[in-house]
């Protein structure tokens, strides 16, 4: 036999991996495997591709925030004709987190549960394509307005715990965000 012949016939012979769940089938059918074995072989197996997933996670996460600006607080909190704070919409923080998720492999899905009549837990999911995903919860108590329906104070307050859950997976900054209770200039 040549050696072109035996090169060809080892990588026909490595072409084909079998899939875990082969070798599972192949170990199940052959009655010395230890099954207590089996089950700590794939609990291992399991731990790593966890942790091979986590780690694309962490690498994606990474190069998403390394291109992250920080966020001007284009909106007001007005109450009775005062200024009491700004913030960075969820609209502004979307707009440019929404492409670079897209970009990064990452997928925001949000929920909310109710606690009880004046409070709710608002949660905020993070997933990347690699399998891994990180969840953050928020209770917040409704912010009841007299300038509101209670449905709109619901509302409300879910958009502001969805907008920090925001900031708080993706460590977004807004500009002037610690000021030491000192007011700006903006």
């Amino acid at each position: 036999m040549s050696d072109k012949v035996a090169v060809r016939e080892n990588a026909e012979v490595g072409a084909h991996q079998p899939t875990m769940l082969e070798m599972i089938a192949r170990a199940a059918a052959d009655p010395n495997v230890d099954v207590a074995k089996m089950r700590e072989l794939m609990a291992m197996q399991k731990e790593i591709v966890a942790e091979e997933r986590r780690m694309l996670y962490v690498d994606a996460m990474t190069q998403l925030q390394h291109a992250l600006p920080q966020f001007k607080k284009t909106a007001r909190v007005v109450v009775k004709g005062v200024e009491r704070s700004r913030f960075s919409p969820i609209e502004d923080i979307d707009a440019i987190l929404r492409p670079l998720c897209h970009k990064f492999g990452f997928a925001i899905a949000d929920d909310v549960k109710v606690i009880d009549a004046k409070t709710v837990m608002v949660i905020t999911k993070v997933s990347h394509s690699a399998g891994h995903f990180e969840e953050k919860t928020l209770p917040l108590p409704i912010d009841f307005s007299d300038y509101r329906s209670g449905s709109q104070s619901t509302v409300a307050s879910v958009t502001l715990g969805k907008r920090h859950l925001r900031k708080m997976h993706f460590n977004i900054v807004e500009v002037n965000e610690d000021t030491n209770g000192e007011p700006v200039e903006i």
